[in-house]
């Protein structure tokens, strides 16, 4: 029977019967094998128990790498933006340099009428280009700023929470430290009472 401060799960002592010359070979035997199973089967559940920390540690890197990939590609995502942005603006200005040009060829063409359609089919062709473009380099800047904007939505949230967490254990403090104040100066105006 086991003591009544022995670990549950282990082996207890069983007691022999004596012999002339010691305990029972067979009763020390199957003992020993109880004893045996029980050693390998803690130690199979040690192995298994390695090898999920061992996993759990490896994922635990795998999302610490993902979150610093995402924070990259959050960065990344902001400069593309901004370069979107920019040669959207680029387009825009060749764009209205192409229709003063075309403006310039029909004052310069005058009576060459074949000249001046030349120029506004190449014109309109060319500002067709650009506004396809220009519009497809918007969409995709208007997408990716939606997505940053739900993303920092949720962060201010987070800041926001935890902003609230730290005000509140601040003002915890802050009256705890008052009490301790008022509980020390009254302390020591009864003491100056006494003197």
């Amino acid at each position: 029977m086991p003591k009544k401060d022995q670990e549950p799960g282990l082996p207890t002592r069983p007691l022999f019967e004596r012999q002339l010359r010691g305990y029972r070979r067979d009763a020390v035997d199957e003992f020993l094998d109880q004893v045996t199973k029980q050693v390998e089967s803690v130690q199979v559940e040690l192995r298994q128990l390695k090898v999920q920390r061992a996993t759990l540690e490896e994922e635990k890197r795998e999302l610490e790498s993902r979150l610093v990939a995402a924070e990259s590609e959050v960065r990344h995502d902001e400069a593309e933006e901004t370069r979107m942005s920019e040669e959207a603006g680029r387009l825009q200005a060749e764009c209205e340099r192409l229709q003063a040009e075309n403006a310039r060829l029909m004052d310069e063409a005058g009576s060459g009428q074949e000249i001046l359609r030349a120029a506004q089919r190449t014109a309109e062709q060319m500002r067709a280009e650009a506004r396809v473009e220009s519009e497809a380099m918007v969409r995709e800047a208007e997408e990716r700023v939606a997505r940053l904007y739900d993303e920092m939505k949720v962060r201010l949230q987070e800041l926001r929470f935890e902003h609230d967490q730290a005000k509140k254990e601040f003002d915890e403090f802050l009256s705890q430290a008052r009490q301790l104040s008022h509980t020390f100066i009254r302390k020591i105006d009864e003491r100056r009472d006494t003197l």
